[in-house]
């Protein structure tokens, strides 16, 4: 079922396009442009929305003020929650998890049971999978290193960043400083992260 546009003259998604023709979603009641494809199994929060000429599909959430816009292509189970946006020509699926300000978009594919929050943007023609896990103000230009089988969960390399699956999540610069310090070391991860640090010292001096 469609909705008519708020005004009649369209909606207005200040992508600099200004109003175009647009219907709110039966599954959830948010804005999506009749230029974008939306199944209704989809959830779109009243505050979320899709526009553009993207595609969303399976039982992907839109929650909060989320937005899948451009290119995009969604699908499966991946849920975006607060303001996280998925754009350009990206394409994300399976159990995919965006919190915070996280921003996928340029040609990225992320699929897989990734995590990605706080104010990280995954851009260019990156490949984030499996178990990886994105925090902090990381800029993801090219495919993370994600190691597994190992104490922890799994830990995730970038360029800048190493983030521990249900640990700390730092840009290398800060490890090497925690890593000197094993009251901090401690304080933060207990006894845990203590037993892991040599593990991890090499693993930065690899990919440092």
């Amino acid at each position: 079922m469609k909705y008519q546009s708020r005004d009649g003259n369209g909606y207005d998604f200040a992508d600099g396009n200004g109003p175009v023709q647009a219907h709110q979603h039966p599954n959830g009641g948010g804005w999506v442009a009749d230029t974008a494809k939306v199944e209704d199994t989809v959830f779109v929060a009243i505050d979320a929305r899709v526009f553009g000429t993207a595609r969303v599909t399976g039982s992907v959430k839109l929650l909060d003020t989320s937005r899948i816009w451009g290119s995009a292509v969604v699908s499966d189970d991946v849920h975006l929650h607060d303001h996280a946006t998925i754009t350009g020509n990206a394409r994300v699926a399976n159990h995919v998890a965006l919190h915070g300000q996280a921003y996928i978009n340029g040609d990225a594919m992320v699929y897989g049971n990734v995590y990605v929050g706080d104010t990280v943007r995954v851009y260019m023609d990156a490949e984030v999978c499996g178990d990886a896990v994105l925090l902090g103000a990381d800029l993801v230009r090219y495919s993370p290193v994600v190691i597994a089988g190992l104490h922890y969960p799994a830990v995730t390399i970038t360029e800048k960043y190493c983030n521990l699956t249900g640990g700390p999540s730092l840009p290398f610069t800060e490890w090497d400083e925690l890593l000197a310090d094993e009251d901090a070391l401690d304080e933060l991860g207990g006894s845990e992260l203590l037993d892991f640090s040599p593990i991890l010292i090499q693993l930065l001096e690899i990919f440092t």
